[in-house]
């Protein structure tokens, strides 16, 4: 029961994110209203959003928008839900969550996306940008939960948060190169990390 919740979860999840894209790439919300299922958490989820004060019109914005670097070979690539780039080149990166509970800002800063979002944003900006990089001083990332709309999580970036990202990135390339090497990854002995994983039924 606790996964078939969890995929339930998952699945309104991304047909929140689903509305949102098709809200902000102009499609009216009461049209979407109609046409999708807009109850229960969602329609608070939506609700929410629309308080937030982002829509089509919001200037300099790239919704459900894939960017990509290169490190030490290996194609970095990140999936953004909104990035908005305002008239002086600063750049927010936003992501919607809607999760039913909050994580702390030590267990947000600690998580890979917080790491690799604001780096890949870095290094392949100027796609976005007119063809002008994006500094790190001018990239922010803000975690919305859409269950707590009120309760945003922002991270500022920096030359040194980049140069930092660059080493944890590349050392996680060297650890999952030299791992490849052998027959089989090693199994966690973290159950705890098994629970929801989709792959748990090959490992038993």
């Amino acid at each position: 029961e606790p996964v078939l919740e969890m995929e339930a979860l998952r699945q309104a999840g991304e047909d929140f994110h689903r509305l949102v894209y098709q809200f902000l790439t102009g499609v009216p919300a009461d049209q979407l209203e109609r046409q999708a299922v807009v109850s229960g958490e969602i329609k608070t989820w939506w609700e929410n959003f629309l308080d937030l004060g982002i829509g089509p019109e919001t200037p300099g914005i790239y919704p459900e928008t894939r960017l990509a670097v290169q490190v030490d070979g290996v194609k970095l690539i990140a999936k953004f839900d909104l990035i908005q780039v305002d008239e002086r080149g600063q750049a927010t990166i936003y992501d919607w969550k809607t999760s039913r509970s909050k994580p702390n800002r030590e267990t947000q800063a600690a998580r890979w996306q917080t790491i690799v979002y604001p780096f890949v944003l870095n290094g392949s900006g100027a796609s976005i940008n007119g063809g002008k990089p994006i500094s790190p001083e001018d990239i922010r990332m803000v975690y919305w939960f859409a269950s707590f709309p009120d309760q945003p999580v922002e991270f500022s970036y920096s030359s040194e948060n980049m140069i930092a990202d660059r080493e944890k990135i590349k050392t996680l390339l060297g650890q999952i190169r030299a791992r490849t090497e052998i027959d089989d990854f090693p199994l966690t002995p973290d159950f705890n990390r098994c629970k929801f994983c989709v792959y748990r039924s090959l490992c038993d």
